[in-house]
């Protein structure tokens, strides 16, 4: 039987066909498809799990919420007055109640986080000064029971379950009553006071002298949290940028002949990431001929002009990258914000996209590995 066209929700019409068909088609029917069915049904079971081995379902965003940073081996110039000038501050016995707040504002890329990891791993002089040190990397989200379940498992070593605000608050105050802690919250960008001081006052059971770097893009940020001076960062001299750049493009110092690579390096501003991402894209790179075409890029004139949020330096470092590389550096962007994933998980990922190209007389796990390798030498690492 066949029904006439209806009006949908919408205003629109729809056609609707209905059609009597005996039960036994319908038995037919099911047993054909249910084979299909079952197969579908594999495949998305498959995928839902690699989407929590990888972090990619709704509010698992801070699985790796603290992020000890690895031991510092590179070498940072310009930084040592104000890594002394906070070192000083975490020293002083200047604490009204029992801790304080000591916040590193500076815009993006110029390096709060390298300056606040130069300190956390100056370890001989925080291990005499303090009992307890952990790291948590915070980002966005300012989830305060994940902030407080990292915190403890660090602090008491042992895994933490509690989901409880009040019972976790507890336990919290309990691990840190008497001990005199050093913590860094990197990446801050909660401006919400409220939250800040629920977390503050879990703090407040340590002993005297307990101090917490901040580390943020925000001076708001700042001002809600700090309880002293706000160290300020800006950019370092050219003189140390030019040191940078030779340390990624060159290794060795080139001398003062190459007038054109020490415009370009001017032309970064004093931010450090900018130099390290042009000096990996330079990276043994002899043609003045590239040199020149960086330099007169106008993406240079066109974040001056617009205020561009991207630094010049890291687009042209994306901009040069070869294609298939390029490809592999983008697929990176599906992964959550200061997550942490394994090489070879990333590789074999790769080759599940066909991002890789064969090449004669390696595997494609090498051809992966080389791909990964490139990309870590154009330092796009913060």
């Amino acid at each position: 039987m066949e029904q006439p066209d209806h009006q949908d929700e919408c205003g629109g019409t729809t056609s609707m066909l209905v059609k009597f068909i005996p039960s036994s088609s319908f038995n037919e029917f099911d047993e054909a498809v249910k084979p299909e069915i079952e197969r579908t049904l594999e495949k998305l079971s498959v995928l839902v799990d690699q989407k929590y081995e990888l972090g990619w379902m709704e509010n698992v965003s801070n699985r790796s919420l603290m992020r000890l940073p690895s031991p510092w081996r590179e070498r940072v110039y310009g930084r040592d007055a104000e890594k002394e000038a906070i070192l000083k501050s975490l020293l002083l016995d200047d604490v009204k109640g029992c801790m304080s707040v000591i916040p590193i504002v500076g815009m993006v890329v110029i390096g709060k986080t390298t300056l606040a990891q130069l300190v956390f791993n100056d370890c001989q002089l925080i291990a005499e000064s303090f009992e307890l040190k952990v790291w948590v990397t915070v980002s966005e989200e300012f989830d305060v029971c994940k902030i407080m379940r990292m915190i403890f498992q660090k602090v008491a070593s042992e895994k933490c379950d509690i989901d409880d605000l009040s019972e976790l608050q507890c336990e919290l105050k309990k691990a840190l009553r008497g001990k005199k802690f050093f913590f860094v919250l990197d990446d801050v960008w909660n401006e919400n006071y409220n939250k800040w001081d629920f977390l503050k006052s879990t703090f407040e059971s340590g002993a005297r002298g307990s101090k917490i770097i901040v580390t943020t893009r925000n001076k708001v940020v700042a001002q809600v949290m700090s309880t002293g001076k706000v160290h300020k960062l800006q950019g370092i001299s050219n003189e140390d940028c030019w040191k940078i750049f030779v340390d990624h493009a060159f290794e060795e110092d080139i001398g003062p002949a190459h007038s054109k690579l020490h415009e370009i390096v001017k032309k970064c501003k004093g931010l450090p990431l900018a130099v390290k991402s042009l000096g990996g894209l330079l990276h043994f790179e002899r043609d003045q001929m590239k040199w020149k075409n960086v330099l007169k890029s106008g993406v240079w004139e066109l974040y001056e002009t617009h205020n561009g949020e991207i630094l010049p330096a890291l687009w042209l470092s994306y901009y040069y990258l070869p294609s298939n590389i390029k490809q592999c550096f983008a697929y990176c962007s599906i992964f959550p914000k200061d997550s942490e994933f394994e090489k070879k998980q990333l590789i074999l990922l790769w080759m599940a996209e066909g991002l890789l190209q064969n090449k004669k007389g390696k595997s494609m796990e090498e051809v992966g590995e080389q791909y990964f390798e490139d990309l870590i030498s154009r330092s796009f690492s913060q």
